[in-house]
């Protein structure tokens, strides 16, 4: 017997003898919208952090009176480990998102459907 395209599986109209385990009734996990958003809030902070870690340096700095060359490569080396940071922290958290939170939505989506 051939089944159209347009049949629905047995345990969907709990029809025949399949009956609908747990595994299968259970709700799809809440797809979390804003993961990202929140990892891109995590790196603002920390840019905002190192921004007034710098701005102090700054002022110890000019307490000091050691050159502007000086400061202008300590400057280098703290927007790059930030961007570093954030690079790191936004890979590793949208990988975590897919992992944890996609696939897992997707298995129990289409297990509903």
């Amino acid at each position: 017997m051939i089944k159209s395209f347009d049949s629905k599986p047995q345990w969907w109209t709990n029809g025949g003898q399949t009956q609908m385990n747990e595994s299968m009734k259970r709700k799809p996990v809440r797809k979390p919208v804003c993961f990202i958003c929140s990892a891109l809030l995590f790196d603002l902070l920390l840019i905002i952090l190192i921004f007034f870690i710098s701005v102090f340096q700054n002022e110890i700095v000019n307490q000091q009176n050691i050159q502007m060359q000086e400061l202008i490569s300590k400057m280098h080396y703290i927007c790059f480990d930030a961007l570093w940071i954030m690079f790191l922290s936004i890979s590793s958290l949208s990988y975590v998102y897919y992992i944890m939170c996609h696939k897992l939505y997707c298995e129990t989506y289409y297990i509903q459907m």
